[in-house]
């Protein structure tokens, strides 16, 4: 029987598992080494009757739905893979305008995660498609400015576990300043993680390009 991946629902292959990112559910999730052979053949259109037996779960679940019409699946993010931090230090002198917006944006977007669905917030910022590339060089001394505020502030708001937070107000004060990168998931195995950063082009803007060439990106918004 054919099937299609519900809405909402990316995924990708890490260390030879298949990764799933649920954005209705707000959550990772992975496949036991079996069940991800099954599901690739599944996913490429190569599978025989009997595939939904080690995917019974995931049809359970509604993360598989029956669709006799369902052809191969596009897998992870689609995008250029990361190959260099934007900008290296020493960074411009940040204005003051801007560590007010940086700290401002950060602490919206906290409060924005923990009282809206996760789905909601992201699903705003559209599926990527296509690739973007680096603009004029006054797009790029915008970046500069907005990665020198970031850095600045985050002496005192620390960056550890705060990804998604400084990615997310990364992007809008992007956006906001003309410029369209793309936001990116990742995630890596043994022990499994999961990161954020910005991305344009083939280069990270912000969430250190050394941490990110170690994950296998899963989706990509913006």
């Amino acid at each position: 029987m054919p099937y299609r991946l519900r809405e909402k629902l990316h995924w990708c292959q890490c260390a030879g598992r298949v990764v799933f990112l649920d954005l209705m559910e707000d959550r990772y999730s992975c496949l036991s080494p079996d069940a991800s052979a099954a599901f690739l053949r599944l996913s490429e259109g190569q599978a025989g009757g009997d595939e939904s037996g080690p995917l019974r779960s995931l049809v359970r679940r509604g993360m598989l739905v029956e669709d006799r019409t369902a052809k191969s699946w596009k897998r992870g993010a689609g995008i250029p893979s990361a190959s260099d931090d934007f900008a290296q230090e020493p960074y411009p002198a940040p204005s003051v305008a801007g560590l007010l917006q940086a700290i401002t944006e950060q602490c919206r977007w906290g409060l924005l995660l923990r009282t809206r669905p996760f789905s909601r917030i992201v699903e705003r910022l559209g599926s990527r498609t296509g690739e973007r590339r680096l603009a004029d060089p006054g797009e790029n001394q915008r970046i500069r400015n907005i990665i020198s505020a970031f850095a600045a502030v985050s002496a005192f708001l620390p960056s550890e576990d705060r990804c998604l937070v400084r990615s997310l107000a990364f992007y809008s004060l992007c956006c906001r300043n003309g410029v369209r990168p793309v936001l990116v998931f990742g995630v890596r195995m043994n022990p499994f993680r999961a990161h954020c950063w910005v991305q344009l082009g083939g280069k990270v803007l912000i969430g250190d390009f050394e941490q990110v060439r170690l994950f296998i990106p899963i989706a990509a918004f913006g």
